[in-house]
């Protein structure tokens, strides 16, 4: 993404709070003009970040199948409902309502915004993630990597930052 303000080998991203990078790039140079990173969001603000999600998520759910007479099959549809809310949400904004919440978001790794597909991909890994072990190994997987990934990320080239 070029604005239009440097020569068009450099390439210039933008950040909240006003931070930006440069690249600069040619056949023989790759080169990084930094003025500041973004700081990587700390795992358990992830998980609880994830944690209102799931609330949110189960309230709806719960309620839908109360208001249904307590068709089953309305359970079924917990798992797509998941998949669309964190995809779409975070497709389009980098953020699900938790993120919102507790100011984290979202980006792949060069800090571009993630996209539709990339958290599709992202999300179809939360069954490693936290079903086995029940979040613990996706716990101690982002605690123990300096960019605080799990499973899902580490697959769909996504880090989440402060914002």
């Amino acid at each position: 993404m070029n604005n239009g303000a440097y020569p068009s080998f450099l390439r210039t991203y933008f950040f909240p709070q006003g931070k930006t990078i440069i690249l600069a790039h040619n056949s023989k140079l790759m080169s990084e003009i930094i003025t500041e990173y973004p700081q990587k969001a700390k795992a358990g603000k992830r998980y609880l970040a994830i944690g209102i999600d799931i609330f949110l998520l189960v309230s709806v759910s719960n309620t839908i199948y109360a208001t249904t007479n307590h068709n089953p099959m309305i359970k079924f549809y917990f798992i797509p409902m998941y998949l669309l809310y964190f995809s779409i949400l975070e497709g389009t904004t980098g953020k699900t309502l938790g993120k919102m919440i507790l100011q984290i978001k979202v980006v792949k790794e060069n800090y571009t915004p993630i996209g539709f597909l990339n958290s599709i991909v992202k999300h179809l890994f939360d069954i490693i993630d936290f079903l086995p072990t029940f979040g613990i190994l996706g716990l101690v997987l982002a605690s123990s990597n300096k960019t605080s990934q799990r499973v899902g990320d580490f697959v769909a080239k996504t880090i989440v930052i402060e914002q």
